[in-house]
C-alpha cells in the first residue's frame, strides 16, 4: 500500500458491525519480545478453526498461537480483528490491515471503533494481508509498530 492508501484507512470508517462478524482473528502482543525488536512477539488465533470442508482441502485454519495464522473463512463472511497486550497496562491497536484478493476493494477492512476492524470476504480466492499494530509497553516512552503477514483461505458455501 501507498503512504497515501494507509493514510485513507486510518480515516475511514467500517459499516460492519463486529457484532456480525465470524470469524474474529485475535492478536496477543507481547511487548517485551518485540521491543527487543524480535517479530515473534505477535501471537494470532481465529474462532474459525473448526470450519472442515474437504471438498476443497480446508480443514481449519493453521498457525494458530503464531505471526502466520492462517485463518479459514466462508466467502461472503464477515471477520472482526483487534489485538490485546500480555500487559494489561499496554496500549495496543491496529493501524492497518493490508489489500488481500480475498476482500478486494469491497470488502477492506476498515475501523469499526477505536479498537476493532471489520471487513468482509467476498472473493472465492484466498490471500495473504499485512497487518500493522501500534503498541505502546506500560514502561516505554515510544509507539513501536510490529508487524506481519498474515493469511486468508476461503471455504466456497
Amino acid at each position: 500500500m501507498t503512504q497515501a492508501q494507509l493514510d485513507a484507512q486510518k480515516t475511514q470508517r467500517s459499516s460492519i458491525n463486529p457484532s456480525s462478524c465470524s470469524p474474529f482473528i485475535i492478536g496477543f502482543v507481547d511487548s517485551r519480545v518485540i521491543q527487543n525488536g524480535k517479530p515473534d512477539g505477535l501471537f494470532f488465533i481465529d474462532t474459525n478453526g473448526t470450519i472442515d470442508d474437504r471438498r476443497h482441502g480446508l480443514t481449519g485454519s493453521t498457525g494458530e498461537g503464531t505471526n502466520h495464522l492462517s485463518a479459514a473463512c466462508k466467502l461472503n463472511a464477515y471477520i472482526a480483528w483487534v489485538a490485546y497486550g500480555f500487559n494489561p497496562y499496554d496500549s495496543v491497536q491496529i493501524q492497518v490491515i493490508g489489500n488481500s484478493a480475498a476482500w478486494g476493494a469491497k470488502g477492506q477492512p476498515f475501523p469499526a471503533g477505536d479498537d476493532v476492524f471489520t471487513g468482509q470476504v467476498v472473493n472465492p480466492v484466498g490471500g495473504n494481508y499485512q497487518i500493522e499494530l501500534a503498541v505502546k509497553p506500560a514502561n516505554a516512552p515510544n509507539f513501536v509498530h510490529p508487524q506481519t503477514k498474515l493469511d486468508m483461505n476461503v471455504v466456497s458455501q
